[in-house]
Parts: C-alpha cells; structure tokens; sequence
C-alpha cells in the first residue's frame, strides 16, 4: 500500500490522511479507519458487514483501496 490516502470523511466532510492500516482517526468527529488494500475488497465488505452502530464503506479512487469508518 502507499503511504498514506487522503479522502473526505464520510461522517463529518473533514479532510483526511490515513498513514496506518488502523487506528488513525478523524480530527474532528473521531471516527477510526481501517484501511485495506485494492486487493482486499470481500475482506472490507465483511469486515464492514460485521460492525456496530454507525459506519461508513468508502472505495477509494484508483488502486488506494478501501476505508471502513466506525464509531
């Protein structure tokens, strides 16, 4: 995977760098995000699947990946 992905968070509209599979989380609403690579699609879909409460599955443009938000 690349080093980092920026993106829009999809709870709050807050830009974003993402630098670690997990753990890193939004600065402003706190949301955590796992990030999975572009060959990791079925793994994010089930890992989003299995979440609680409120939650957010977004694609990422060209091969970057996938970002699962969660409370």
């Amino acid at each position: 995977m690349d080093e980092f992905v920026e993106f829009t968070c999809p709870q709050c509209g807050t830009e974003v760098r993402v630098t670690q599979v997990q753990g890193d989380r939004c600065t402003s609403c706190r949301f955590e995000f796992k990030w999975f690579g572009s060959g990791e699609q079925r793994t994010a879909e089930d890992y989003f699947a299995v979440l609680t409460r409120r939650k957010h599955f977004l694609p990422l443009a060209g091969a970057e990946g996938y970002i699962v938000a969660h409370e």
